[in-house]
């Protein structure tokens, strides 16, 4: 009788984690943001890429091209039933003279590199979140794209206890700057949705895993 109980107490604890889980309304959030950024140029590149400020310059030949990044400044509403794409900023290039070719950092590694933070101004308490990004040179050396990477998640007192608010960088196709040797500009992006916090995924598993082991029991005990 006894262990009867508690397998019907495992279970009832077990569907209550899972119908959490699956019955949460659709919560959303919006997030006042702007974007500030810092660059570094790769080491092996040396003396043929500078950075003051905003602005990164790459030399070649007698002539350079810049990259002047304009970091965003804007709001965007995360969701928990959606992923919705905003705007880092936009990069502007500038070629003079004779730059016709970037210069050759070491293998797989980007030609310049920048953490881009993101900075809330929401009326709760929202810490900052960092993406890392890095320039990287197509095969021949005349084309190129600014890549975004990473993943944060911060919780906010305005959420659900156990929800937090997730920003990555967004596909590649929508990310990622692409760049030949000319002027001209191009925009980065990232996504963000509401997802259930880490400990919140492990408690819904553990629920599920409960409900799937006293079944398996009941089936054994009834053949």
């Amino acid at each position: 009788m006894f262990l009867t109980k508690c397998r019907s107490g495992l279970l009832a604890v077990g569907l209550l984690f899972a119908a959490n889980s699956a019955k949460a309304d659709v919560i959303s959030y919006t997030l006042n943001y702007s974007v500030s950024a810092s660059f570094t140029c790769d080491q092996y590149v040396g003396v043929n890429c500078s950075v003051s400020g905003n602005t990164v310059t790459l030399f070649d030949n007698g002539g350079s091209m810049s990259f002047q990044f304009m970091p965003a400044t804007g709001s965007v509403v995360s969701r928990s039933d959606a992923i919705t794409t905003f705007s880092l900023g936009s990069f502007t290039t500038t070629v003079t003279g004779g730059f016709s070719a970037f210069p050759k950092g070491a293998s797989n590694e980007a030609i310049f590199s920048s953490v881009l933070v993101l900075s809330f101004t929401n009326a709760d308490p929202t810490p900052p979140i960092s993406l890392l990004g890095g320039f990287y040179r197509d095969a021949g050396n005349t084309s190129g794209r600014f890549v975004v990477n990473g993943f944060s998640s911060v919780s906010t007192p305005s959420l659900p206890k156990g929800f937090g608010v997730g920003v990555w960088s967004a596909s590649p196709s929508a990310a990622d700057a692409h760049f030949n040797i000319a002027n001209g500009s191009a925009g980065i992006s990232a996504a963000t949705s509401i997802s259930p916090e880490p400990s919140t995924i492990v408690l819904s598993a553990s629920g599920l895993g409960i409900v799937g082991l006293v079944s398996v029991r009941r089936r054994r005990r009834s053949a």
